[in-house]
């Protein structure tokens, strides 16, 4: 799975919160009783994938897990019919679409969706509120790469050269949080993503088009290195 063209399917091991917000199921988790089979089941998954090292293993979890996750909002649907329950459903999709949209927004900066399908990808060196990356995690010979982290949450590195210098130096950006969570993104101008290394930069429409200076060659001081 290439992992800037489509949203987490990753278990929900660590805590969302810490990153910003609470994952869409826990809302329909609330609606079924926690003995529901589905519930332990997807309880069971979480606790497999956060201990197992094996990527086979891990890819099958996912898989079992996306599954599970499907039952339990289907069921919670089915059981609940009132307008209240409705009106939540369409503000988590509101949400959702959204987030969706800021990712849509980082693949078109990078020359859309065939270009992404070629970029390599990495494993997240590590897992916090704030991720730091150095040249060396970007793979040799490109200067771009991507990844998705544990918790679930995008990221791409970038290999930058200085104009003026010569020097080289990394730029990254990465989601704050899962793009699946349930919270209110418009609170903060869709803050989902976040940029740093040679700009800190908040928000995906901002990040996207410092992206588009460094590809179009239209930035002052930065080029995307060879």
């Amino acid at each position: 799975m290439i992992p800037l063209l489509s949203h987490t399917k990753k278990p929900i091991c660590y805590s969302t919160l810490s990153f910003g917000g609470d994952d869409e199921l826990g809302y329909y988790e609330s609606l079924l009783p926690t003995n529901d089979p589905l519930i332990i089941e997807i309880d069971r998954l979480s606790e497999r994938y956060a201990s197992e090292t094996d990527k086979d293993n891990l890819k099958i979890i996912v898989e079992e897990y996306a599954i599970c996750k499907s039952n339990v909002i289907r069921k919670a649907n089915e059981t609940n019919t009132n307008d209240a329950h409705m009106t939540k459903v369409a503000k988590i999709q509101q949400y959702l679409n959204f987030n969706e949209q800021q990712r849509l927004r980082i693949v078109e900066s990078l020359g859309g969706a065939e270009v992404c399908e070629n970029i390599p990808i990495i494993c997240a060196p590590n897992l916090s509120d704030y991720m730091r990356f150095r040249l060396t995690d970007i793979p040799a010979n490109h200067s771009v790469a991507q990844y998705e982290d544990r918790a679930g949450r995008k990221g791409v590195l970038m290999k930058l050269k200085n104009k003026k210098t010569g020097e080289e130096d990394i730029f990254w950006l990465n989601q704050r949080y899962r793009e699946t969570c349930n919270m209110n993104p418009f609170n903060n101008g869709g803050g989902l993503w976040v940029a740093d290394g040679v700009r800190n930069i908040h928000e995906a429409g901002k990040i996207a088009d410092f992206i588009n200076q460094i590809k179009s060659g239209s930035n002052e001081l930065y080029e995307l290195a060879a």
